[in-house]
């Protein structure tokens, strides 16, 4: 049976995951990409097991990756991009100068919200022990994204996920890969494109293809929502932990 592990996260003020499609403005994405999640895990992998976060062989994110099946993140707090300039400067070597530039740093920050916590995250994995490494290492979860996105865990919860083979339409409120459901969603659904951690390494995305997540939170009134799905049984079934439903890919 599936084990998951439900992770409870209270954001300080917000945090940065930079979009692989982007210009030099170096825009963030509005909510945390699954990898960026995964990443978060590393810290307190790392010190439990008392390693480096980042090794030239294998990092901690990428032990981690090995570990997980699936990641779904619900987002409950209002979200706001924004961008920062800053002034980069740099010696052309060639010319003997020094250059400088201005560039837009994107930036999520978190809304006024009166939640307990402003994001939950449920990590899915095959077996017990797996469930207890996660959970242990998401203890020490300290940060989303870049160093200096700190968030605090509020609660870790774990157990066992039921799974559904033949039931194909529920409603959800946690993300999901777009092309595993056969039905339009609604258009103010947020969607991204981001890395499948399933079929690239942690931090190996150069030339990685891209693939569309759906995210249950309306991009107009900035609020998480429920969004009913039609699934295709044959790339993916249904779990629920509690009430709560998960379309999780085979």
């Amino acid at each position: 049976m599936l084990h998951y592990i439900k992770v409870a996260v209270k954001l300080i003020w917000g945090f940065t995951s930079k979009e692989l499609v982007s210009s030099k403005t170096r825009e963030s994405y509005l909510v945390p990409p699954p990898t960026t999640l995964i990443g978060a895990l590393s810290f307190g992998y790392a010190k439990l097991n008392k390693i480096p976060e980042e090794d030239l062989d294998l990092s901690s994110a990428e032990r981690i990756r090995k570990m997980i099946l699936s990641v779904h993140e619900r987002v409950i707090a209002p979200l706001i991009q924004y961008s920062d300039i800053s002034k980069i400067r740099w010696y052309d070597n060639r010319s003997r100068i020094a250059k400088y530039d201005a560039v837009a740093f994107g930036k999520s920050y978190k809304g006024v919200s009166k939640n307990k916590h402003d994001l939950e995250v449920i990590y899915v994995v095959k077996d017990s022990d797996q469930a207890r490494i996660i959970a242990s290492a998401a203890h020490s979860l300290i940060r989303i994204g870049g160093s200096h996105g700190l968030a605090s865990v509020e609660e870790v919860e774990t157990g066992l996920l039921s799974c559904d083979v033949t039931n194909n339409e529920v409603i959800t409120r946690y993300s999901f890969w777009n092309d595993l459901v056969l039905n339009a969603l609604p258009t103010d659904i947020l969607v991204q494109d981001v890395v499948d951690y399933r079929r690239t390494s942690i931090g190996n995305y150069m030339g990685a293809p891209l693939r569309r997540r759906a995210y249950p939170y309306s991009k107009t009134l900035m609020s998480p929502m429920e969004v009913n799905v039609k699934i295709d049984s044959r790339r993916a079934m249904v779990c629920m932990e509690g009430e709560e439903v998960l379309v999780i890919e085979r």
